[in-house]
């Protein structure tokens, strides 16, 4: 992907143009847990950027973008850096996260997962 040129512009299209669905009564569990300011976490070994995405065009919800936000990812971050390009500036995906979140070595990212992305 890093290989690639992939941007943040790329993955946000990929997510308006996926058929991401959530189970019935999703968006009200997360408008409570929102509203009543319950922590909720997301544990995935997809790729965080994806999902807060999701969040962000099918919810309206900013993951983490606030001190008071309760809602969080835990999984593996895309790394992106600003480029310069003829349409202006980029931002180019340039790896990701240290400690890789996959099944094998869940506990030891969730044990550093507060140091790794500070709530």
């Amino acid at each position: 992907l890093v290989k690639e040129g992939v941007t943040r512009e790329h993955l946000e299209e990929a997510v308006r143009g996926s058929n991401v669905t959530f189970r019935d009564g999703a968006r009200n569990v997360v408008d409570i847990l929102h509203m009543k300011k319950v922590p909720f976490l997301v544990f995935s070994a997809g790729i965080a950027d994806v999902i807060q995405e999701v969040f962000k065009q099918k919810f309206n919800v900013q993951l983490g973008k606030s001190a008071l936000d309760t809602t969080h990812v835990i999984s593996n971050w895309m790394q992106f850096e600003e480029r310069t390009t003829n349409e202006g500036v980029k931002e180019f995906l340039s790896g990701f996260s240290e400690l890789l979140f996959i099944c094998i070595t869940k506990m030891r990212v969730i044990q550093k997962a507060t140091i790794m992305r500070p709530w």
